[in-house]
C-alpha cells in the first residue's frame, strides 16, 4: 500500500512537467506516456507467480498453498547437515 501511494504522488508531480515539456517537443508527452504503459506491460508479462501456475480461486485453495510451502521450506531446512566450527578450524590451520 505505501509504495503504490508513494508512486500515485509521484505520478502526480510528474504528470505536469511532462505537459509542459509538450511545448518543446510536442511529440514527448505522448511518447513519455505510451513507453510507460507498454514498459509497464512488458514489466507484468514477467511476474513469476502468475505465469503458467493456476490461481487459487477459493480461500480454502490459498490456505492449502500457504501450508504447502511452509512444508516445502521446512524440509529444506532439515536437510542441511550441520559441521562443527571447532572441527572445520582446526582442520583449516593444519
Amino acid at each position: 500500500m505505501g509504495l503504490v501511494s508513494t508512486m500515485a504522488r509521484f505520478g502526480s508531480m510528474m504528470a505536469p512537467i511532462i505537459r509542459m515539456s509538450g511545448d518543446y517537443v510536442p511529440i514527448l508527452p505522448h511518447t513519455i506516456y505510451g513507453g510507460m504503459a507498454v514498459a509497464a506491460g512488458i514489466t507484468a508479462a514477467f511476474l513469476l507467480e502468475t505465469r503458467n501456475v493456476a490461481l487459487p480461486e477459493t480461500i480454502e485453495d490459498v490456505e492449502k498453498s500457504g501450508k504447502k510451502r511452509t512444508k516445502e521450506t521446512e524440509a529444506e531446512k532439515e536437510e542441511v547437515p550441520l559441521q562443527e566450527a571447532r572441527e572445520s578450524l582446526m582442520k583449516q590451520t593444519v
